[in-house]
């Protein structure tokens, strides 16, 4: 469904892009259409019925159904409450883009409404004397103008959007060269600072100083003993006494006592050895110190490489923070940028740039919807598929009318839309399908002028009855339906001669039935060819159809929607449920041996509802198929459907209540 930000916000269907379409057909290929259908040499091909898929009742649906597979020309001759239930349906379905022309403004505003509800995709085209502020706002909001305007702001909104998205992708590539930088000091070990060991290499070498100083001193006390002990004399033994000796008279002293003696070594000794202890203990000392340091210096390194990585961790932690907030600016610009129908560009300045570049170009092209070739510029505005639904007077005058080419051309009114009306809008779409009154219809004719709202604006009798004929003619012409009217009397068809020589064939009574009136037209070589049955006054579809199977072998079934086939014992049934309504007129008719059409309804608007073949008569599953494969149409060379009765009362009455309250 749109997004209340504006009629094309939706992703899925708002891409304002070129249509893929079918290619632009020639300018003047309406006219030269015309050109041979009036001129006799148009083929018409048989046309098969593509089911468009909305709930209608049997004669609309059925009508819809070969509009939509027309090709070319389609014409329905209805009342106005039908074909609004057409136009509806019609308005969706086309593959490239439908646009409808009706000359009733408050439908244009109701089908506007109902399809914007439906989630289709529809602008609103309006003619020169249209003031957008009359429209309902809803409607107005869908208008060129409108979308003009919001597209404008839309395209500011993606610049904006863009914009942040340029700021977010440079920083984010700063962002991304400072990661590097610190995720690289982070993992690789470097040099420690010079000062990093200072107080701790300052308090062991003055701790180490003290203890060498110390073992110095210890040396030097080593030293003086050991001197000390050099110094002293060792014990000598006494000399024998001898004769100078007796002679001088000198006494040689007593020996000193052994333990005497050897006191002062062992003091030495003794003391050199708490030397030695007590320097080996410093030396210890200086070892555990020496180890105390080099614990040190490793916890206080690993305590700063600590210290970094947790600081490049929260440096990394708050670059990715900010990362993230400038990652979230793209998708914060999806819906911005979406809205014109452009991607989000990825996080990176060549994206961002190549997204710029997309926004100017789709924003120069919007800008020609003011130029001289502003039509075609138009088309970047609107979704695809598309509806356009505005008056017969928007061609010209309104971009989204002109945007085309159009798959599908619904105009309604047409039976007051002159032939030029028809040829300028039939310039914008491929195909056409036109909806109204002939003047021949039972119904009378449904037109009214151009420009009305709820029916009040009276039109020009003369004028409407001489413009009106543009669109009788074509019914005339198109009209290759089996079935028909002439006053009170049903009419089979099995020739279609050209409509402005019927005067010319041949009638007669039937021998045995003179009420039964045959008409023949001369064939290709000249002979008599039937080409018409006309029954009597008051005789049902039934009968005619019972008489042609039993006089003339012509089966001339008319199946709708899709079939079930029922197979028992007594027999095979196929059904077309669409075509089987409660509160119509049902009636049997024997077409061959043990084959049976349920017809139901009346007259010409009569639908076969069923086929039924009895097993007494040998029929079984695959010869009903193959019958039904000889009998049932795989199309219709008539481009003409017309809808049976007419506008209600009550609608009449509403309609010049509205009026009169107008």
């Amino acid at each position: 469904a749109p997004s209340p930000d504006g009629p094309f916000m939706s992703p899925a269907l708002a891409t304002p892009r070129e249509h893929t379409a079918a290619a632009t057909p020639p300018p003047d290929h309406a006219r030269a259409w015309l050109a041979r259908l009036f001129a006799g040499e148009f083929a018409f091909p048989a046309v098969a019925p593509a089911a468009c898929g909305y709930d209608l009742p049997a004669h609309p649906a059925d009508a819809a159904a070969r509009a939509n597979g027309c090709r070319d020309l389609f014409v329905i001759d209805a009342g106005r409450a039908d074909r609004r239930r057409l136009i509806e349906a019609l308005a969706g379905p086309a593959d490239g883009g439908v646009l409808v022309l009706t000359p009733d403004l408050s439908f244009a505003d109701q089908l506007v409404e109902r399809l914007a509800g439906m989630g289709v995709e529809v602008v609103r085209a309006v003619s020169p004397d249209e003031r957008a502020d009359a429209l309902p706002p809803a409607v107005a909001a869908r208008t060129s103008a409108a979308l003009h305007e919001d597209f404008s702001r839309r395209v500011a909104a993606a610049a904006a959007a863009l914009g942040r998205c340029r700021t977010a992708a440079a920083r984010l590539a700063e962002i991304d060269g400072e990661r590097r930088a610190v995720a690289s000091g982070r993992d690789h070990d470097s040099t420690p600072p010079a000062d990093l060991f200072a107080a701790a290499d300052a308090d062991h070498d003055a701790e180490r100083a003290k203890l060498e100083a110390e073992v110095a001193g210890l040396a030097e006390r080593r030293r003086a003993v050991e001197a000390e002990g050099a110094a002293v004399t060792p014990a000598v033994e006494p000399p024998k006494s001898g004769l100078l000796s007796r002679l001088f008279g000198k006494a040689r002293p007593a020996p000193a006592e052994p333990a005497d003696a050897e006191r002062p070594a062992r003091e030495r000794l003794g003391h050199l050895n708490a030397l030695d202890e007590q320097d080996a203990r410093l030396r210890g000392r200086l070892a555990d110190i020496a180890a105390a340091h080099a614990a040190a210096r490793d916890r206080i390194l690993a305590e700063a490489v600590a210290a970094r990585r947790a600081a490049a961790d929260g440096k990394l932690a708050a670059l990715d923070a900010e990362a993230a907030g400038h990652h979230a600016e793209f998708p914060r610009g999806r819906n911005p940028l979406h809205a014109v129908g452009l991607n989000t560009p990825e996080p990176n300045a060549d994206a961002v740039a190549a997204a710029f570049r997309e926004l100017d170009s789709l924003q120069s092209g919007f800008e020609r919807l003011e130029s001289a070739d502003g039509g075609r510029a138009a088309r970047r505005l609107l979704p695809q598929p598309r509806v356009v639904v505005g008056p017969p007077e928007s061609v010209g005058a309104d971009p989204a009318v002109d945007a085309g080419p159009f798959a599908r051309l619904v105009l309604d009114g047409a039976d007051g839309a002159a032939e030029p009306v028809f040829l300028a809008a039939a310039r914008r779409a491929e195909r056409w399908v036109l909806l109204g009154r002939s003047r021949g219809s039972a119904q009378g004719n449904g037109f009214e002028p151009s420009g009305i709202r709820n029916g009040v604006r009276p039109g020009n009798v003369k004028g409407n009855a001489v413009i009106a004929d543009f669109f009788t003619s074509l019914v005339r012409r198109l009209d290759r339906e089996p079935w028909t009217t002439e006053g009170d009397r049903l009419v089979c068809r099995l020739a279609h001669p050209d409509p402005d020589h019927r005067d010319a064939l041949t009638r007669e009574p039937l021998l045995d039935r003179p009420e039964v009136e045959l008409r023949f037209t001369a064939g290709v070589s000249g002979e008599p060819v039937l080409a018409e049955v006309a029954f009597p006054a008051g005789t049902p579809i039934a009968g005619a159809k019972a008489f042609l199977a039993d006089q003339l072998g012509v089966v001339l079934l008319r199946p709708t929607g899709e079939c079930h086939t029922h197979a028992a014992a007594d027999g095979v049934t196929v059904c077309w449920p669409a075509a089987d309504r409660p509160g119509q007129t049902e009636a049997w008719v024997d077409l061959a041996p043990g084959v049976r059409e349920k017809v139901a309804g009346d007259g010409p608007a009569a639908f076969t509802a069923a086929v039924a073949f009895d097993a007494a008569h040998g029929w079984d599953a695959e010869s009903a198929a193959s019958w039904l494969a000889d009998h049932v149409p795989a199309g219709s060379p008539s481009r003409v459907a017309v809808l049976p009765g007419g506008d209600t009362a009550d609608e009449d009455e509403g309609v010049l209540a509205v009026a009169a309250a107008g």
